[in-house]
């Protein structure tokens, strides 16, 4: 089934899927004439959807359809049909921008403390609709390096790579970087945020060995050696 909306075209089907019908909807967007991946409508898994029809009103698009009415014969413990139930569900369409798990990243792979480099944003759209206008932030701990306010559109689908100049502390052991998007109405903020973590500190065990000097009494020895580049002035 499909049916016209504000922001474009809207699509509903139903696939089987280990022995359920699962109810999709695609929506096609006029600014980007980019078409989303199907999205699962949740329904309970005894409902099968028979004679869908759609209508849309703004970002939010309204399945209604047939479902077949299964009641339990507890005395012969099973299932049977009892008819069809007219239903309904909705989708709204929404700007979900994300930064990936994997997003953050430095520049010079090998930077080292008191070395300035360039760390980069990666952000998704992973929503229904474009988004515009949005900013790039980047913290260390608590403290922001820097915001970039992004004047284009990223569209479903695309991603764009945000660019910041960072200095790495000279006595610094160990690097926790945050980056932030911030978009108008997004709708899930929970995948805005992603950390980039780079410790200088690298403790090794090299030798393990013992010594004794009298019966029943003796000493172990553990030899460490630091690989790292930054001081370690003490460790367990």
């Amino acid at each position: 089934q499909a049916t016209n909306t504000d922001e474009g075209i809207a699509l509903a089907w139903t696939t089987a899927t280990g022995g359920e019908q699962r109810l999709f909807i695609s929506t096609y967007e006029d600014t980007s004439s980019t078409w989303t991946q199907g999205v699962e409508l949740a329904h309970n898994s005894m409902e099968i959807p028979r004679d869908i029809t759609i209508a849309g009103n703004g970002n939010e698009i309204m399945a209604v359809y047939n479902k077949s009415v299964y009641k339990k014969d507890d005395e012969n413990s099973k299932y049977y049909y009892d008819g069809t139930l007219l239903t309904s569900t909705s989708y709204v369409r929404k700007v979900d921008l994300a930064i990936p798990a994997d997003g953050m990243y430095f520049g010079d792979n090998a930077v080292l403390p008191g070395e300035q480099s360039k760390v980069y944003v990666e952000v998704e759209n992973v929503g229904d609709l474009t988004a515009k206008n949005f900013s790039v932030s980047l913290y260390d701990g608590g403290n922001l390096v820097d915001k970039k306010e992004i004047n284009r559109s990223i569209s479903h689908g695309d991603s764009l790579i945000t660019e910041f100049d960072y200095s790495i502390p000279k006595n610094s052991s160990a690097v926790a970087l945050k980056g932030a998007v911030d978009v108008l109405n997004d709708a899930n903020t929970s995948n805005n945020t992603s950390q980039l973590v780079l410790s200088y500190v690298d403790v090794e065990v090299t030798r393990v060995y013992n010594a004794l000097y009298e019966k029943n009494r003796g000493y172990l020895y553990v030899d460490i050696t630091n690989n790292g580049s930054a001081v370690v002035n003490s460790a367990k």
